[in-house]
Parts: structure tokens; C-alpha cells; sequence
């Protein structure tokens, strides 16, 4: 919650990074457990101690002396109980127009800037960004994060397999296969498997057409003026 009441949805998926050679995780052997005993003194011998099978690595390595794992790349981490990866991350340091051109992405992609009106962005991963998204189009495998929101014009369209998360929508259309969350949401065509959040202080719901097949969850829904919605 921010000091005026409104929600950071936009900090609950930030992506973990790694650079090369960074230590992502470390061995602990087995010990040895001491006997022991029960209230009436019976001895009681431990467990016997069993190694953990060593992770499944790509992209990252495993030094057996140090029992330490390291980054081979840069990218993203990502950690099962059997697996430590480094996937392919994109970042781009500008905004994204015409002139630079559609982004097209196997990975995870993260934009430190916005995105102008008439872009495609496609990635097969999460997409993030870090600025307001104009007219455009945007596709992701899994998650969408917006931190400055959606000014769509009526002609902005998102798409993700997981979940959307911007600080504001306006007059786009948007669906997801997760949840949708927005401290507002303005004259939009909202659609998603999960649930629709639009709460805190300033979570409202004017006009468009909401669908939230899970729920829909709002502070505010409508205005004084009983604008269809």
C-alpha cells in the first residue's frame, strides 16, 4: 500500500537476475546425526545421513570442491528442487518506438523505459516495463507487468499466459490466462481465467466491459454519472 492508499501491484513479480560468475547457491553435505534418548532412557541411534542428488544444471556450473553453483551467463534465475537454470533475459535501456522497432523474444523480457504507440512486443517469457505502455500490442508466455500503467486509445492489446499486472488501465483491451490486477480500470474490455483486483484507496472499475471468471474484486465500481459499465 502506498502512502496515498493506492496498490504497487506492479512490485509482486520482480525477476531475480544473475551476472556471470555469481554464486547462485551452495552444497551443505549430510551430517551425521548423536544417538539419543526417549524419556525412559532408551538409547535411540540416528537416522542414517543421506547426500541430496546434485542439481541439474543449464547455463550454470557446479565446482565440486567449493560445492558452490555459479552463473554461466547472464540471465534470469530460475530454482526447483531438482533444477537450477539461467534463462535468456532481454533488456533494453530506452523506450521503444517505430524507429527502433517490434521486439521479438524467446525469453524474458524487461524494458527500463515505455513503449510508443504502433509496437509489437512478443516474448515467450514474462514481459516488464518499466514505463507507461502507449498503442500497442504486447504478447506474453507468461507474465505482463506494466509499473506505469496503460494508455491505450482504444487500440492497445495485451495478452498473457500468466498474470497482468499494471498500475493503471485505460481503454484497452486485455486478457490473461492468470489474474489481472490495477489500482484502475477505465473503459477497457478486461477478460481473465483468474481473478480481477482493482483495489486500495483508489480501485475502481469505470466502464468497459469486465469479466473475471474467478471474481472481481473492487472498491468502486461505475461513476455518479452511471457510465455503462
Amino acid at each position: 500500500i502506498r502512502e496515498d492508499g493506492s496498490v504497487d501491484y506492479t512490485s509482486m513479480n520482480i525477476i531475480d537476475c544473475a551476472k556471470a560468475g555469481d554464486m547462485l547457491a551452495m552444497y551443505h553435505p549430510a551430517v551425521k546425526g548423536r544417538a539419543g534418548s526417549n524419556v525412559k532412557a532408551k538409547i535411540l541411534q540416528p537416522r542414517a545421513a543421506r547426500e541430496l542428488p546434485q542439481l541439474v544444471c543449464l547455463n550454470v556450473k557446479y565446482d565440486p570442491e567449493s560445492m558452490i553453483y555459479r552463473a554461466e551467463i547472464d540471465g534470469r534465475v530460475e530454482y526447483t528442487r531438482t533444477k537450477i537454470s539461467i534463462l535468456s533475459l532481454q533488456v533494453f535501456t530506452q523506450n521503444i518506438d517505430n524507429v527502433f522497432g517490434d521486439v521479438n523474444f524467446r525469453g524474458d523480457v524487461v524494458i527500463h523505459g515505455g513503449v510508443m504507440p504502433g509496437v509489437k512486443i512478443v516474448a515467450t517469457k514474462s514481459i516488464t516495463i518499466d514505463g507507461i505502455l502507449e498503442s500497442s500490442c504486447v504478447t506474453a508466455g507468461t507474465d505482463v507487468i506494466i509499473k506505469g500503467g496503460v494508455v491505450g486509445n482504444g487500440t492497445a492489446k495485451i495478452s498473457a499466459g500468466g498474470n497482468i499486472m499494471a498500475d493503471f488501465i485505460q481503454y484497452s483491451t486485455i486478457n490473461a490466462a492468470g489474474s489481472i490486477s490495477a489500482n484502475i480500470i477505465m473503459n477497457s474490455n478486461v477478460e481473465a481465467t483468474g481473478e480481477i483486483h482493482a483495489t486500495g484507496k483508489l480501485g475502481a472499475i469505470v466502464g468497459g466491459n469486465v469479466y473475471g471468471m474467478a471474481g472481481v474484486d473492487s472498491i468502486f465500481i461505475g461513476n455518479d454519472v452511471m457510465l455503462r459499465t
